[in-house]
C-alpha cells in the first residue's frame, strides 16, 4: 500500500504517528515528553 504514495506523504504519516505516540505516552503515564516543551512555547500562537 505504501508504494503508491510519494516519500513526502510517507514522511507526513510517520511524523503524525510519532506525535500521536508521544501524546499517548504523555497522557497514559503522566511523564514529560519533548513535544510537551515545544507545545509550551507555541500554544499561545494558536487561535
Amino acid at each position: 500500500m505504501w508504494a503508491v504514495y510519494p516519500w513526502y506523504w510517507r514522511g507526513v504519516a510517520l511524523v503524525g504517528g510519532l506525535v500521536a505516540l508521544d501524546d499517548a505516552v504523555s497522557h497514559a503515564f503522566g511523564i514529560w515528553t519533548p513535544l510537551d516543551a515545544g507545545w509550551g512555547q507555541v500554544w499561545h500562537l494558536v487561535p
